[in-house]
């Protein structure tokens, strides 16, 4: 029996939470050669001429629109898939990130996303993802942020027009 050769490379990928929709940023995408759309964290390859940093923020920019700061290092994990004529090690790493400024609009020059949008956290059980890793990863991230992202939002309860009197 041939052993199957092993491919290794490095994917980034951010995640990004909007507490006032409550909600995090993906992207849906279609591969060549691939049935359906799936959806995944922005992201892709780290490029030999770049820091993982910098990919991630690149990725994010392409695959959005949006502009990104982060945090710091969220998570890192390996996935090996078994291929028909190789296996592939992925090893990933997940930045926090923060959108500070662009426009949801993918300008990603494989033309493989579909759309990104801002999907509600409690809606990714319900979506097909490409890596479902990911959605274990976005609903561990919201549990730790608990507070942040299920307190019931502060309603404003001043009429329009008026300031509140004291």
């Amino acid at each position: 029996m041939m052993t199957k050769p092993l491919v290794r490379y490095t994917v980034v990928s951010v995640l990004c939470l909007d507490p006032r929709r409550r909600a995090v940023l993906l992207v849906e995408q279609q591969r060549r050669g691939e049935d359906g759309l799936v959806w995944s964290l922005p992201g892709g390859t780290w490029e030999i001429d770049e820091s993982a940093e910098q990919a991630a923020v690149r990725e994010t920019k392409e695959e959005t629109g949006l502009d990104v700061v982060l945090k710091g290092l969220y998570d890192s994990r390996v996935e090996v898939m078994e291929m028909p004529d190789m296996r592939v090690a992925a090893f990933i790493l997940t930045y926090e990130g923060e959108c500070v400024g662009g426009e949801l609009r993918p300008q990603d020059p494989d033309g493989q996303i579909r759309q990104a949008a801002w999907v509600p956290v409690e809606q990714v059980d319900q979506l097909r993802f490409r890596y479902p890793a990911q959605r274990e990863l976005i609903k561990r991230y919201a549990r730790e942020r608990w507070g942040m992202w299920f307190a019931p939002p502060v309603m404003d309860t001043t009429p329009h027009g008026e300031e509140e009197k004291r």
